[in-house]
């Protein structure tokens, strides 16, 4: 029998095609617009100089009905959800778009997980790309501030080096 503890450090994987043009105008996309990476994630981009062009649709899931259950001793009751959407104003274009996915914890604050993928908007083709994965150590490494800005970052290397 084995006993003790293993530690997996973070691992970061980023991937950048030639035809990527990091001085092009960006969205960032998500299912739902009440995540806590989605401002951050615009904000660490921003300060990096990437132009980011704001999605014009609010994304939330909405109550359309409620379901109960009864039976002899028990009675349930579940809210039901469907996906509504509110248009702001008319939308801009962008070059390319960000889409991601992440695992959070507490709130958000933290991630154990982290894709996102940078999609041209003419070709489909996805020309750079970032994954994160939080290790066990027990370090802060999966502060999302953090891991929001280690992609701003790796996108504004693959601008440099776009750039020479």
């Amino acid at each position: 029998m084995l006993v003790g503890c293993y530690t997996v450090e973070q691992a970061t994987d980023t991937y950048q095609s030639q035809a990527f043009r990091p001085d092009a105008r960006f969205k960032i996309i998500t299912p739902t617009t009440n995540d806590g990476v989605l401002g951050i994630l615009e904000n660490q981009l921003l300060s990096a100089g990437f132009q980011i062009i704001s999605d014009n649709t609010i994304r939330f899931n909405a109550t359309s009905g409620v379901v109960t259950v009864a039976t002899a001793d028990t009675t349930v009751t579940k809210s039901m959800v469907e996906p509504a959407s509110i248009t702001l104003f008319k939308p801009a274009e962008a070059d390319y778009i960000i889409r991601y996915d992440a695992q959070t914890l507490y709130n958000s604050q933290w991630i154990d997980n982290f894709s996102a993928s940078v999609i041209n908007v003419q070709t489909g083709a996805i020309e750079f790309s970032y994954n994160f994965r939080r290790g066990n150590n027990g370090t802060t490494t999966g502060d999302v501030r953090l891991v929001m800005k280690q992609f701003a970052l790796a996108m504004k290397a693959a601008k440099k080096a776009t750039n020479g």
